[in-house]
């Protein structure tokens, strides 16, 4: 058998129109809050239009350090890095040193193998 929430949600729908108007309550006692007087009204007014520094005084700009960080994070990578680098680039220079190319190499061997 299905459960069909039509029902339960007009009950509820039916309860909470019925049980609002008897849970609201009205405010006992509302203060205003206290308005400002005229004296501060133009003090603030006063106060948010003054530059935040004058044009005439020379402001420093705070000295920059040396990014030591940076560089030491770099000369690390580089450390590790440096041996795989080594190792491949003598495996590249060994297997292309063993192999047979285009040129002069080449052409030598063939006519010494077709001279003899």
């Amino acid at each position: 058998m299905r459960f069909w929430p039509g029902p339960l949600l007009a009950g509820f729908v039916v309860a909470a129109t019925l049980a609002g108007p008897a849970l609201a309550r009205k405010p006992q006692q509302f203060t205003e809050p206290r308005r400002m007087t005229e004296e501060e009204i133009e003090a603030a007014k006063k106060k948010s239009k003054s530059p935040v520094h004058d044009f005439g005084i020379e402001l420093s700009e705070p000295e920059k350090r040396f990014p030591w960080l940076g560089v030491s994070l770099g000369v690390l990578c580089l450390l590790i890095a440096a041996p795989f680098a080594v190792r491949a680039y003598r495996q590249a220079s060994k297997e292309i040193s063993g192999a047979s190319t285009f040129g002069s190499a080449g052409r030598k061997k063939d006519d010494e193998e077709e001279a003899a």
